[in-house]
């Protein structure tokens, strides 16, 4: 069962539909990443898409983006927000925008989000029409990542790589982050760079609807797994997947 098969098998919600739909204009007039990615614990309990989108010219002027802006996600608030801010170092790139469906209760949030500082990034997102800000942190020293592992029991495997932190509600969400070098690694050598650095990820402590979600990944044409997330206590773990291509999308499948 692809990505596309288990949209459908899970009844593909509109919203995760026409979120799929807008790949060929995406990726013929911008340069467009694209992947998903799951939630977990005995079983997957949400699947996010997601759209990576490096050319900042003109996308609030896209029908995509007319189309993602609700009418309380509107596209002044979003525009106000990022600015004119082009790259924020030790941060994401591009403007990232993602929609999530969770299974149990059927909502369906959307994100919108960019590094905006250093060591840090942006999210704006909507949930059941209310609008909520959060800040994702990057992490680079491998002491206190190690700290941090251990006080929040992650059960995140060893790693040289930085983090991705965050605080909700009740608790904390922390991914791998690849060192890539993003101005000099050229797509196929962040692809490699990914494979590798997850092979261990994979090991230890892992939840069993970890088993689903590489089912699906393994049955999806161009999809490689990019890196895996944990939260604290250990009682959900993420695991995001994403397709090297500038032209093919994952979503074709």
């Amino acid at each position: 069962m692809n990505i596309k098969q288990y949209l459908s098998a899970i009844g593909e919600p509109r919203v995760l539909r026409e979120f799929c739909s807008f790949y060929p204009e995406l990726k013929l007039e911008y340069k467009t990443l694209d992947g998903y990615a799951f939630d977990f614990n005995e079983s997957i309990t949400s699947v996010k898409l997601y759209y990576k989108i490096y050319t900042r010219k003109n996308i609030f002027d896209s029908s995509f983006f007319d189309w993602f802006s609700s009418s309380n996600l509107t596209k002044g608030k979003l525009q106000k927000y990022s600015g004119d801010k082009e790259t924020a170092k030790n941060s994401i790139k591009g403007f990232n925008f993602a929609v999530k469906y969770n299974l149990d209760s059927k909502n369906v949030s959307k994100s919108f989000y960019f590094g905006d500082k250093y060591n840090s990034s942006l999210v704006i997102s909507e949930s059941l029409s209310k609008i909520y800000q959060n800040r994702y942190y990057y992490i680079y020293n491998n002491l206190a990542i190690r700290l941090i592992n251990k006080l929040l029991n992650l059960k995140m495997p060893n790693h040289k790589e930085a983090i991705e932190l965050s605080f909700r509600k009740s608790s904390v969400h922390c991914s791998v982050f690849p060192k890539i070098n993003k101005k000099n690694l050229n797509i196929n050598d962040a692809k490699r760079y990914c494979e590798n650095q997850t092979k261990n990820l994979l090991l230890e402590s892992s939840l069993s609807g970890q088993s689903e979600a590489l089912s699906i990944h393994c049955d999806t044409k161009n999809s490689t797994l990019i890196t895996k997330g944990y939260s604290s206590g250990n009682n959900l773990q993420k695991l995001y997947f994403g397709c090297f291509d500038w032209e093919s999308s994952i979503y074709s499948n």
